[in-house]
């Protein structure tokens, strides 16, 4: 009898270290600085990038059977995705009302919070969202495709800054996952319950310009289809008149147009956005298109008397100064044939 006592004891210690040891992030993983994890939960997966976007679901429609996206925010900026497993008797209605608590704490405006359960919650998740099921390893993040009695919880909200609104969307989904195992070289299926979240976030901020010259083909295309091209390669500093030395590539290219075609001539044409006053932008919109103007007189020998400069300042934006990216967008050259 003692010998079966201890040899089942050491059996449920082997399996309590397996689940212990499984039980941690994956390297290199960590919580987002301003929104952190439902307590107890461990990172399974995570994706960084510096500049992508993402859809924030606003707004869903169902009929009971099924469900799908009615509408939904693209926003941009840096991006953060992470999957989190937790243990099985979390429920995700405990989730995602400590993540709202959290969010509305903190300021956040919440935009939507939806439930859906079993088909609605399946034909919802692999239809929609498209979340890849699997991890590296072959262990599911959010449920396999056997799941059922499903239960899926949505939440969105946007925190909005001066300097760049924060989008966050939390989605929390339980029901039985069904794996595929190999035991000692007897394969089969282990069907289980499970209770994962993902957390999407997306700090908003405009695409950084200059990473990218403007082909001079591209210049002459638009000038010869539209009698005008935008240009965002030639940068300044926040206020000043004096091109940068990163701008040499596009400056480059617009003397390759001038140089290709001798009888062309150009105004350009300095734009700003509509932080500060009317006179303030339309004299540095001035001053830096004639900086532009010598610069290619002086260091790429164009002809001073096939440039015009003037600069209008706000008065002729491309798009809303109401976010960072559309700012960005208007401060611009423009080349626009005489």
């Amino acid at each position: 009898m003692n010998k079966i006592v201890i040899f089942l004891f050491c059996i449920f210690s082997v399996q309590l270290f397996a689940q212990e040891a499984d039980w941690k992030d994956i390297e290199g993983s960590s919580d987002h600085q301003m929104i952190s994890r439902f307590k107890g939960s461990v990172i399974t997966r995570q994706t960084l990038k510096d500049y992508d976007s993402f859809d924030f679901v606003t707004k869903i429609k169902t009929d009971g059977i099924s469900a799908n996206v009615a509408d939904s925010k693209r926003e941009e900026g840096r991006y953060f995705k992470t999957f989190y497993k937790v243990k099985s008797t979390t429920s995700p209605l405990e989730i995602t009302k400590s993540y709202e608590n959290e969010l509305k704490r903190k300021g956040f405006k919440i935009l939507l919070k939806q439930e859906l359960e079993d088909n609605c919650a399946f034909m919802f998740l692999y239809a929609n969202l498209k979340y890849n099921a699997q991890n590296e390893d072959g262990k599911a993040l959010i449920g396999g495709i056997g799941a059922k009695e499903k239960k899926l919880i949505l939440i969105s909200g946007v925190l909005e800054r001066k300097d760049g609104d924060v989008f966050v969307s939390v989605m929390a989904i339980s029901g039985d996952n069904t794996e595929f195992v190999n035991n000692n070289g007897v394969y089969g299926y282990r069907t289980g319950p499970f209770s994962n979240y993902v957390l999407d976030i997306v700090e908003c901020k405009p695409l950084e310009t200059g990473k990218v010259t403007v082909a001079a083909a591209s210049i002459a295309k638009d000038i010869e289809k539209d009698s005008h091209s935008s240009v965002y390669g030639i940068l300044f500093d926040t206020g000043k008149a004096e091109v940068k030395p990163e701008s040499a590539e596009t400056l480059s290219e617009i003397s390759k147009v001038l140089n290709g075609n001798q009888k062309l001539k150009l105004f350009v044409v300095g734009h700003t956005d509509n932080e500060g006053t009317y006179e303030y932008n339309l004299d540095l919109s001035k001053k830096r298109a004639e900086s532009v103007v010598t610069e290619l007189v002086s260091k790429y020998k164009i002809d001073q008397v096939r440039l015009v400069s003037q600069g209008v300042g706000q008065t002729c934006p491309i798009t809303s100064n109401k976010t960072e990216d559309g700012k960005a967008r208007n401060r611009r050259v423009e080349l626009v044939e005489q």
